[in-house]
């Protein structure tokens, strides 16, 4: 079997072996190969970027408004602190401690009560003992006491705290010591109860929110208030958490970070990318069309060259299309006109062959034939010499 033959000229091969050349369908498809890996790398990029940035956006909204919830609520337990102590300064409540007399303090504690808007129940408690409510309104606690204890110890309006946390009957109170003239002894105690409905509604829907829930921390524990039945706070420490002032009360935060392989986000993802590889190949495509038919324009104008060398016809110039194709139609015609001009002269060669002139015509010489200029566009070999 005949083995092809192959070789390299300037880097161009040829030769009988020679495998295929890709067309411009592989090239376009080659084209789409290269860009996908790129464009599916850019949206993951882009998807990384955006998810950081909604991760912070998420976290710095939930931030501002744990503060301004920590903010409002300081403001209203530093106004009852302030009427707290504006009433330990009463000499009328100060007279009945003195007097001791359950029915005057019964009285004084009523008066009170209405000062304060949503307050439970308002109790002075004298040093000697411990006054028991006679109503479903809860009685003085454990914590109660304990509050009670500090306010008279510390000679100070006590923090707004939680008690009974996660029973029934949760509530906020505070104490104020009743001091003397003087400024030295303590009278008593006033002790308020407060509803949990003081605290302000938490927002914890919405997709740009992180879950909030106020905690309380008592020495080294840290009770969480759940106030919201449709939410529960999780059994993870905070992100963060921001003190209420005045109180013994902080906003707790917890943010769920946006992931990258949430199937929401995904699914956007592969959308945007397939959408946008449709358009780089409907604009490639486009492309490709063009030049297939400027490429087309300029082959056949290469064939028109041809055609003219062929039938020794002046070779036409061709004003290519494109720019890439216009030099190898410059080297061309040169050789295409060289060509034509071979043809012709051996056309006439053949022709002066077939018909030899006679020897016996006068003031012929064979010596004396010469091969005449041929117009590029004759169709037959000039005529011979007169004698």
């Amino acid at each position: 079997m005949k083995q092809g033959w192959v070789h390299k000229i300037n880097g161009a091969t040829i030769g009988e072996d020679m495998e295929k050349a890709p067309d411009l369908h592989q090239f376009w498809l080659s084209c789409l190969f290269a860009l996908a890996p790129l464009i599916l790398l850019a949206y993951l990029t882009g998807l990384y970027i955006w998810v950081d940035r909604e991760n912070d956006f998420v976290t710095l909204k939930t931030r501002n408004y744990s503060e301004l919830v920590a903010q409002e609520l300081g403001k209203h337990a530093a106004r009852i602190q302030e009427q707290l102590r504006t009433w330990a300064r009463d000499p009328a409540l100060r007279q009945a401690f003195r007097q001791g007399d359950a029915k005057a303090m019964g009285a004084e504690e009523q008066r009170l009560a209405g000062r304060i808007p949503l307050a439970i129940r308002v109790r002075l408690v004298p040093l000697e003992r411990h006054v028991e409510g006679k109503t479903d309104i809860p009685d003085l606690s454990m914590a109660g006491l304990d509050l009670v204890h500090r306010a008279q110890q510390e000679r100070a309006t006590t923090p707004v705290e939680a008690h009974l946390v996660g029973q029934d009957g949760m509530h906020l109170a505070i104490a104020a010591p009743v001091l003397d003239e003087n400024q030295e002894g303590v009278l008593g105690v006033i002790h308020v109860t407060l509803p949990m409905a003081m605290l302000p509604f938490l927002q914890n829907e919405g997709p740009h929110w992180g879950q909030l829930h106020f905690q309380q921390e008592v020495e080294i524990e840290v009770a969480t208030l759940d106030l919201q039945s449709h939410s529960s706070a999780p059994n993870a420490s905070p992100n963060f958490w921001v003190n209420v002032p005045g109180t013994s009360l902080r906003v707790a935060a917890w943010i769920t970070p946006t992931s990258l392989l949430a199937p929401r986000l995904l699914m956007i993802t592969l959308g945007g990318f397939l959408l946008t590889m449709s358009l780089i190949a409907f604009l490639l495509r486009l492309l490709l069309n063009r030049l297939e038919r400027s490429l087309a324009a300029d082959y056949a104008g290469l064939r028109a060259m041809i055609e003219d060398a062929a039938n020794t016809w002046p070779i036409r110039k061709i004003h290519c299309r494109l720019a890439e194709t216009q030099p190898l139609i410059e080297a061309i015609r040169p050789l295409l006109i060289g060509l034509a001009a071979v043809r012709r002269r051996v056309q006439m060669e053949q022709a002066t062959a077939a018909n030899p002139p006679a020897a016996s015509s006068p003031g012929f010489e064979p010596a004396d034939l010469e091969l005449g200029e041929v117009s590029p566009l004759a169709d037959e070999p000039p005529a011979s010499p007169n004698p």
